[in-house]
């Protein structure tokens, strides 16, 4: 009878987390949005998500966004064309490898995208202002533990 309890308490924790889990799904998509529109209000979450690791991981190629966003080659290459449409990103040709394309943001996309992040940056300390350290420690080694062993086949392993 205690292995069904346990069992019945097990499923009910998962099912929370799920839960909760779709709940943060809504939130990140909405931020994905005002990300987006921050940048250019034109501009797709797809096309935020892109520019974000272009700024962070300077000279990118195409396949290493594919990568790391979990998008597919075309979604990206859409993306990339767009992003350097709008003066966001430049596009040079490896010098080890001509057909290859290395993509930089731009200093203004720089500038946009480091407001964007100082934005949410401010709206995460303000969340979590009362949470204790320990509890911040603690939640910060779980999720990345979580994002780490990420049951999600194919999911991004960095971002």
């Amino acid at each position: 009878m205690q292995a069904m309890a346990s069992t019945e308490n097990a499923d009910r924790i998962v099912d929370s987390i799920e839960q909760s889990f779709s709940r943060l799904f809504v939130l990140v998509r909405g931020n994905l949005r005002e990300a987006a529109a921050m940048i250019d209000p034109d501009l797709q979450p797809a096309g935020w998500s892109v520019l974000r690791y272009v700024v962070r991981h300077p000279p990118a190629q195409s396949g290493a966004i594919v990568a790391a966003t979990g998008m597919d080659k075309t979604a990206v290459s859409r993306q990339l064309k767009e992003l350097r449409a709008r003066g966001l990103v430049d596009a040079e040709h490896d010098a080890a490898d001509g057909r290859v394309l290395l993509f930089t943001p731009t200093e203004e996309a720089e500038r946009r995208v480091a407001l964007v992040l100082e934005m949410w940056t401010g709206r995460f300390r303000s969340l979590l202002s009362t949470w204790e350290p320990a509890d911040l420690e603690t939640f910060s080694d779980l999720l990345e533990r979580f994002v780490e062993d990420s049951p999600i086949p194919g999911g991004p392993r960095t971002s």
